[in-house]
């Protein structure tokens, strides 16, 4: 996400279901987030440790990948900081993690802090195949985004695509009626 609220961790837990689902494949999420990590409340787990400890102890990843109530998805949540968040990031040891996720998982997703607010994020960057920015309709400026985009990429990010979140439907409602009452003839002509 650009900044604070809009939606980051609730698209990618979405995102990440939805690819555990329909695909049947083995899917990670990561709460990265060290700022405001809420993964586990997402999915109703416990966060006794998680990728931190991964990471800055040589912990196993298995230790702390845990089940969700979804087949096929699975959480490794944030565990106890005790570095700064960008800290966590930098050196081999996120390399390494991710070369082994990848022989056991289909799909791996991070969700990252806000990245206007929070900049850890443009240290795991160049480490993953690819990032979906997350915008919120009417919050997020054009130039914000540009803004997002430009760093990212010049942190050695790739950026695979935007999610604008929250868009209302500017439709007058009068026309809204006209739309639904047309489908319905064509419907019933059929």
């Amino acid at each position: 996400g650009s900044r604070t609220g809009t939606g980051c961790t609730t698209t990618s837990a979405l995102l990440a279901a939805t690819l555990a689902e329909g695909r049947k494949s083995r899917v990670l999420i990561i709460d990265s987030n060290f700022r405001t990590p809420s993964l586990n409340m997402f999915f109703q787990v416990k966060n006794n440790g998680g990728f931190t400890q991964v990471v800055s102890e040589g912990v196993p990843f298995e230790t702390y990948v845990q089940p969700t109530n979804r087949p096929n998805l699975f959480v490794l949540t944030s565990g106890q900081i005790s570095l700064s968040p960008a800290e966590v990031f930098e050196g081999e040891a996120v390399d390494q993690l991710i070369t082994q996720l990848k022989e056991k998982f289909d799909f791996i997703i991070f969700d990252c802090a806000p990245v206007l607010d929070f900049p850890d994020a443009f240290a795991l960057a160049p480490k993953v195949d690819s990032i979906i920015l997350v915008a919120e309709a009417d919050k997020t400026s054009v130039e914000d985004a540009q803004r997002v985009k430009r760093n990212v990429e010049a942190a050695g990010g790739r950026i695979l695509g935007v999610v604008l979140n929250r868009q209302r439907d500017y439709t007058p409602a009068f026309l809204r009626k006209f739309f639904v009452v047309k489908r319905m003839r064509l419907k019933i002509g059929d």
